[in-house]
């Protein structure tokens, strides 16, 4: 895989340019969500600020969603070239 955005081509991921109320990070997380069905992704509670009390997703979850994506792209170009 050469690139992040062939690696999201691969594994079936659409980002929309377009949505005004998402950024890429959390669109490939929803997509990523769907697709590994097994992975507890963590939360937490904004204690401060203008949002104080609202429920979202901990950083570490795109990093989570971005490795998934580079693993499982990896996977299908190994299992494609293997045939």
């Amino acid at each position: 895989v050469s690139n992040v955005n062939n690696a999201r081509k691969m594994v079936g991921i659409k980002i929309d340019k377009k949505n005004k109320t998402k950024n890429t990070k959390e669109q490939v997380l929803e997509q990523v969500q769907k697709l590994a069905t097994g992975i507890i992704w963590k939360k937490r509670i904004l204690k401060s600020g203008p949002r104080k009390g609202l429920e979202i997703f901990d950083e570490c979850c795109y990093d989570i969603a971005d490795a998934f994506v580079i693993g499982k792209a990896h996977f299908l170009e190994k299992k494609s070239n293997a045939k």
